[in-house]
Protein backbone atom coordinates (compact mmCIF):
# COMPACT_ATOMS: atom_id res chain seq x y z
CA UNK A 1 0.00 0.00 0.00
CA UNK A 2 2.88 2.38 0.73
CA UNK A 3 4.20 2.00 -2.80
CA UNK A 4 0.72 2.62 -4.19
CA UNK A 5 0.30 5.78 -2.11
CA UNK A 6 3.73 6.97 -3.16
CA UNK A 7 2.87 6.43 -6.82
CA UNK A 8 -0.40 8.35 -6.43
CA UNK A 9 1.32 11.25 -4.66
CA UNK A 10 3.96 11.33 -7.39
CA UNK A 11 1.18 11.54 -9.97
CA UNK A 12 -0.58 14.30 -8.02
CA UNK A 13 2.69 16.22 -7.69
CA UNK A 14 3.33 15.92 -11.42
CA UNK A 15 -0.10 17.37 -12.25
CA UNK A 16 0.29 20.13 -9.65
CA UNK A 17 3.70 21.06 -11.06
CA UNK A 18 2.31 21.22 -14.60
CA UNK A 19 -0.51 23.46 -13.35
CA UNK A 20 1.82 25.66 -11.30
CA UNK A 21 -0.04 24.67 -8.14
CA UNK A 22 1.06 23.40 -4.75
CA UNK A 23 -0.16 20.71 -2.38
CA UNK A 24 -1.58 23.53 -0.24
CA UNK A 25 -3.62 24.79 -3.23
CA UNK A 26 -4.99 21.28 -3.75
CA UNK A 27 -5.81 20.85 -0.06
CA UNK A 28 -7.70 24.15 0.01
CA UNK A 29 -9.59 23.29 -3.16
CA UNK A 30 -10.82 19.91 -1.90
CA UNK A 31 -11.66 21.31 1.55
CA UNK A 32 -15.09 22.19 0.18
CA UNK A 33 -16.68 23.04 3.52
CA UNK A 34 -13.65 25.18 4.51
CA UNK A 35 -13.29 23.31 7.80
CA UNK A 36 -9.48 23.22 7.43
CA UNK A 37 -9.72 19.43 7.39
CA UNK A 38 -10.51 17.00 4.60
CA UNK A 39 -13.21 14.42 5.17
CA UNK A 40 -13.11 11.06 3.43
CA UNK A 41 -15.70 12.28 0.91
CA UNK A 42 -13.59 15.35 0.13
CA UNK A 43 -10.51 13.13 -0.15
CA UNK A 44 -12.35 10.98 -2.70
CA UNK A 45 -13.22 14.14 -4.63
CA UNK A 46 -9.52 14.97 -4.77
CA UNK A 47 -8.96 11.80 -6.80
CA UNK A 48 -11.73 12.79 -9.21
CA UNK A 49 -10.37 16.33 -9.45
CA UNK A 50 -6.89 14.98 -10.29
CA UNK A 51 -8.34 12.42 -12.77
CA UNK A 52 -6.92 9.53 -10.76
CA UNK A 53 -9.01 6.40 -10.99
CA UNK A 54 -8.76 4.30 -7.85
CA UNK A 55 -10.99 1.86 -5.98
CA UNK A 56 -12.79 3.12 -2.88
CA UNK A 57 -11.12 0.62 -0.56
CA UNK A 58 -7.65 1.79 -1.68
CA UNK A 59 -8.65 5.44 -1.24
CA UNK A 60 -9.93 4.56 2.23
CA UNK A 61 -6.64 2.83 3.13
CA UNK A 62 -4.61 5.80 1.95
CA UNK A 63 -6.90 8.17 3.86
CA UNK A 64 -6.50 6.14 7.05
CA UNK A 65 -2.72 6.05 6.68
CA UNK A 66 -2.63 9.86 6.45
CA UNK A 67 -5.09 10.39 9.33
CA UNK A 68 -2.45 10.02 12.04
CA UNK A 69 -4.72 10.94 14.97
CA UNK A 70 -7.59 8.70 13.77
CA UNK A 71 -10.20 11.47 13.95
CA UNK A 72 -11.61 10.50 10.53
CA UNK A 73 -10.42 13.71 8.91
CA UNK A 74 -7.10 14.82 7.49
CA UNK A 75 -5.64 18.12 8.60
CA UNK A 76 -3.27 20.18 6.49
CA UNK A 77 -0.41 19.15 8.80
CA UNK A 78 -1.18 15.45 8.30
CA UNK A 79 -1.61 15.82 4.55
CA UNK A 80 1.51 17.94 4.10
CA UNK A 81 3.65 15.63 6.25
CA UNK A 82 2.59 12.50 4.39
CA UNK A 83 2.73 14.09 0.93
CA UNK A 84 6.24 15.43 1.50
CA UNK A 85 7.38 12.17 3.10
CA UNK A 86 6.35 10.26 -0.01
CA UNK A 87 8.00 12.75 -2.35
CA UNK A 88 11.19 12.79 -0.25
CA UNK A 89 11.34 9.01 -0.55
CA UNK A 90 10.99 9.43 -4.29
CA UNK A 91 13.90 11.86 -4.43
CA UNK A 92 16.02 9.62 -2.21
CA UNK A 93 15.20 6.63 -4.39
CA UNK A 94 16.19 8.58 -7.49
CA UNK A 95 19.51 9.52 -5.87
CA UNK A 96 20.12 5.88 -4.95
CA UNK A 97 19.27 4.76 -8.48
CA UNK A 98 21.72 7.34 -9.87
CA UNK A 99 24.41 6.04 -7.52
CA UNK A 100 23.75 2.45 -8.56
CA UNK A 101 23.81 3.44 -12.22
CA UNK A 102 27.10 5.28 -11.74
CA UNK A 103 28.54 2.27 -9.92
CA UNK A 104 27.41 -0.10 -12.64
CA UNK A 105 28.83 2.23 -15.30
CA UNK A 106 32.12 2.22 -13.40
CA UNK A 107 32.06 -1.58 -13.28
CA UNK A 108 31.37 -1.73 -17.03
CA UNK A 109 34.23 0.69 -17.69
CA UNK A 110 36.54 -1.43 -15.54
CA UNK A 111 35.48 -4.50 -17.48
CA UNK A 112 36.29 -2.77 -20.77
CA UNK A 113 39.72 -1.72 -19.47
CA UNK A 114 40.49 -5.21 -18.17
CA UNK A 115 39.24 -6.80 -21.34
CA UNK A 116 41.87 -5.05 -23.50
Amino acid sequence: MIAKKQKIFEEINKVLTMQGKTARNLFQKVDMDKSHDISFEEFKEMFKHMNISEQDHMIREIFRSIDIDDDEKVSWAEFNFDFNKCLTKTVNQMVEEEKLLAQSQGAEDDFEVNKN
